[in-house]
Formats: C-alpha cells, structure tokens, sequence
C-alpha cells in the first residue's frame, strides 16, 4: 500500500514523498515505485532519478536499522522493471543534493523570476487556459484532438524528412555539404580511434587499470554467437540483464 512520509533536512526544511510499496526485510528495505508512462527510463535516468534516491531517504528515516535500500521502477505498461541499490552511506550523497535544490528554489523565490519553461511537465499542471508561455506562441497539447493533429503532421513530415534527405545523399557525396542559414547540411567526419583488444588488455594491465572499467561487450557479436549456440545462449540468459529502451519514433502498427 502506498505510504506518506515526511522527513526534515538540515536547517529545518522538508521534504516528503508517497512510496508506492515498502517492504521491510529487517536490515534490507524494498521499495516499488509504480510508473504508469508509456516510455521506459533507461537505468541511467533511474539511477539518477532524486525522486527514487529521496524515497530510499525516507525510508531509511523509517527505518534506523536499514543499512541498504534496493529500488525498483516498475514501468506497468511495459514490462520493464529497473533496479537500483542504495546503502545507507549513500544517504548523506542524496541529502546535500536535496538541499541544493532548496537553496535553488530558495533563490529562485528571491529573484522574483519564475520564467515558463513548456515541457514534459506541462502535462500536469493546471494553468495551461492562461499561461504565458502558450500566449507567446509556444504549444502545449491540451486535448486528444490536438495530439491527434499533430501526430497526423509528425507522420508526414518524417516520410517528407527521409524523401528529402534521399534527394540530398547523392548531390553532397558529390559537390559538398550546404551552408544554409548558419548550418551545414551534409556528411560529418567526425574524430576517433580504435585498438587492438589483445593489446588494449595489455596496455591497461600495465598501467594498473581495471580491464573491465574501459572494456565493453560488443552485444552484437555475442547475440550472433548465441544464436549459433544453445549452450551458450542457456548460460547468457543467466547472467542477462534488462537493457530495453523507449524511443519516440514513427512505426507501422503490429500486426
């Protein structure tokens, strides 16, 4: 069941959150935080997320005797659950990041200044009928009819994005990119390096670094060898971890 706690930082501010679900495991605490978006976090954005960290907090503050808190996000529509672990060292880390945003709030208050930023978050406020960013020009769906529109003129313009991009590939392989109104329109090289692995391994080993803080699977090459065997694909999916991601683009619907 949903829990309200409220906890006190230093100086005397609170802050305070809504744990979807609390599991007390003695020193161990489990908590799920339920999230019905149609886009999955990556577990960077999860790992990062002040808002799961802050909920370990309050549940540390529930529970003196916790040493670690494990977090999941579990994406309902999706099927994708994330995790995330919090020791109780970890606890001061989150703790000046909150108080850091209350001092940004704090001076924020003090300037007077609460420019409109539209986002994401516009979704969830209730000002939009008179706000001063939609009045300047900017847009903000309102309504299904809305969303509607513009993901009929998305559609449209992403088929006439590729088309044009199609017509273009052949004329800048040929005469050059286009400077246009301050861009570059055309192919882009850009700097890098590659290294042999056998003796990356052993440049790294010498100099005293860990092989695997600068080494990556490449996932390509073991999903291929995996395919080609079922020993090893048994093995990997032990071992697997949930890598999936959402991306915003245009799709034919599944059949």
């Amino acid at each position: 069941m949903e829990h309200r706690h409220q906890g006190i930082l230093a100086g005397g501010d609170d802050y305070s959150g809504v744990i979807d679900l609390l599991r007390d495991r003695g020193e161990e605490l489990d908590i799920t935080d339920y999230k019905s978006y149609w886009r999955a976090l990556s577990q960077s954005e999860v790992e990062s997320s002040l808002q799961l960290r802050g909920y370990a907090l309050l549940a540390f503050d529930l529970f003196p005797d916790a040493r670690r808190v494990n977090c999941r996000m579990d994406f309902v529509r999706l099927g994708v659950v994330r995790e995330m672990t919090l020791e109780r060292e970890d606890a001061d880390a989150v703790r000046q990041e909150l108080l850091r945003h209350v001092s940004a709030i704090e001076k924020a208050k003090e300037a007077g200044d609460f420019p409109a930023r539209p986002g994401g978050h516009c979704d969830w406020c209730g000002g939009k009928g008179d706000c001063p960013a939609l009045a300047s020009g900017l847009e903000a769906i309102t309504c299904a009819a809305d969303a509607a529109a513009l993901a009929d003129e998305y559609i449209v313009l992403e088929a006439r994005r590729r088309e044009i991009q199609g017509l273009l590939k052949p004329y800048v392989t040929r005469e050059g990119a286009l400077a246009r109104n301050g861009l570059v329109v055309g192919y882009h090289t850009s700097d890098g390096v590659s290294y042999d692995l056998p003796a990356l391994v052993s440049v790294l080993e010498r100099a005293g670094y860990g092989i695997l803080d600068y080494v990556r699977p490449d996932a390509t090459a073991i999903k291929k060898a995996a395919k080609a065997d079922s020993a090893l694909a048994e093995a990997l999916t032990a071992i697997a971890r949930d890598a999936s991601k959402s991306t915003f683009a245009v799709r034919r619907e599944a059949a």
